[in-house]
């Protein structure tokens, strides 16, 4: 879950989605998502590769 609450923190951080998200869109917000976890199986984790956090963000 770490991953997912530096990225939902990198995407608050951007003053163009501060723009766009309105105080219930923030209540509702939680890094606590699911979309990437595999619950009945395995993924490769490389450890040689890191991940930019800092690579920016592009609003939908």
């Amino acid at each position: 879950m770490m991953v997912n609450t530096r990225l939902v923190d990198k995407v608050l951080d951007d003053q163009t989605w501060q723009n766009l998200i309105t105080e219930p869109d923030k209540r509702g917000v939680t890094p606590l998502f699911w979309s990437n976890v595999a619950l009945h199986g395995t993924f490769g984790l490389d450890l040689d590769k890191r991940i930019d956090y800092d690579a920016g963000t592009v609003p939908m």
